[in-house]
């Protein structure tokens, strides 16, 4: 998804949400506590609101910040075009807030646990840092935005190993096709 096309896609959706209540942007602006022209400008793509932005906005509207980013909240948490790190952390972390999965990277070798064939390092860091963070969700003075930063945060250091590991494939296979 080109960066041009998320910016529209999370404007619409920010405008879609504000007309589902029945706001205007300068009722948003209220609400919100953000300015009424920044308001605009993510509506009709001109900026992209960060991440704080977003979960104000979404707090604001009571939709998941997700719906916002990107589009549909049934599917929100899921997708995100060739971005495989968000997809795996936003998985992860709906399968842990459902209560599906919880300290699944037990080291007992007897213990069962989740099998992670790829990433592992970085999954089993978030599955910890989702416990430590749901233990003190409460002490936290803006949760949610805590939350989805941690979540951006794992999520770009998954895309990032995985760069890293085609590239260190590519140079190997170029080294085998020259030596």
């Amino acid at each position: 998804m080109s960066e041009e096309r998320n910016e529209l896609l999370t404007g619409k959706s920010i405008r879609s949400a504000r007309n589902d209540k029945g706001w205007s942007q300068t009722k948003l602006a209220e609400v919100s506590g953000i300015q009424n022209t920044l308001i605009s400008a993510y509506e009709t793509g001109r900026k992209e609101p960060g991440v704080h932005t977003l979960a104000t906005l979404a707090r604001a509207l009571e939709v998941p910040m997700e719906q916002l980013y990107y589009g549909d909240e049934n599917v929100a948490f899921l997708t995100r075009e060739s971005d495989e790190g968000h997809v795996i952390v936003n998985c992860i972390s709906k399968l842990f807030e459902l209560g599906i999965i919880d300290d699944c990277m037990a080291p007992s070798p007897t213990a069962k646990g989740l099998h992670v064939k790829r990433q592992q390092d970085a999954i089993v860091q978030l599955v910890y840092s989702l416990q430590d963070f749901y233990r003190r969700r409460k002490t936290f003075s803006d949760p949610e935005s805590f939350l989805e930063q941690m979540k951006e945060s794992y999520a770009n250091e998954i895309n990032q190993s995985g760069k890293k590991k085609e590239e260190i494939v590519k140079r190997a296979a170029a080294l085998g096709r020259i030596g």
